[in-house]
C-alpha cells in the first residue's frame, strides 16, 4: 500500500513539475520586464497558470526634466516616482558671498536649498557654477561650487 501511494505522489510532482517548467518557459518568453514579473508571481502564489500579457502598460516614466525638477524631493514623492537623475547643474545668480549653517541657497532654476550641516564658508563668486549630487548609500544632497572646494551637505526646500 505505501508502494502505490508513493508511486502516486512520484508521478503528480512529476506533473506538476512538467507543468511549473512549461509554465516557466511560457514567462520566460515576455519581453516587456513587468508582464514577466507577473508571470512569475502568478506561478509562485499558486494562480491560474496563464500567460500575463506581452507588453506591459506604460510605467509613467518622468523625462529627463520632470526629473530634474524633482530633484531633491524625492522623498517626498510616491516611490514609483523617486531616484532617476543623479546630479543637478545649475548656478547662483549674481554675487555670492558664502553660507552658514542652517542658511539657504537659491539656485539660478528656481531651487531653494538649505544648509543642513554646521559647515560655513566665505567666498567671494559671481555666478558660481553649481552642481548638486547625491551622497553616497542615500546620505543626503551636497553641493558643490566651481572654484572651490567647499561642498556643504543641503536639503531641497522648493
Amino acid at each position: 500500500m505505501r508502494t502505490l501511494f508513493g508511486l502516486l505522489l512520484l508521478a503528480g510532482s512529476a506533473a506538476a513539475t512538467a507543468a511549473d517548467d512549461a509554465a516557466m518557459s511560457r514567462c520566460r518568453a515576455i519581453a516587456a520586464g513587468a508582464g514577466r514579473l507577473a508571470c512569475y508571481d502568478a506561478i509562485e502564489l499558486g494562480a491560474p497558470r496563464a500567460a500575463a500579457p506581452a507588453t506591459a502598460p506604460a510605467t509613467g516614466a518622468l523625462s529627463i526634466q520632470q526629473q530634474q525638477e524633482r530633484f531633491g524631493l524625492e522623498n517626498r514623492a510616491p516611490k514609483a516616482e523617486q531616484e532617476q537623475v543623479k546630479s543637478l547643474d545649475s548656478h547662483i545668480e549674481g554675487d555670492f558671498d558664502g553660507w552658514g549653517p542652517r542658511g539657504t541657497i537659491r539656485l539660478a532654476n528656481g531651487q531653494v536649498w538649505r544648509v543642513s550641516d554646521d559647515s560655513q564658508a566665505v567666498l567671494d563668486l559671481h555666478n558660481p557654477k553649481v552642481k548638486v549630487v547625491r551622497g553616497l548609500l542615500g546620505s543626503g544632497h551636497y553641493l558643490e561650487i566651481e572654484g572651490t572646494n567647499h561642498a556643504p551637505r543641503v536639503a531641497r526646500l522648493k
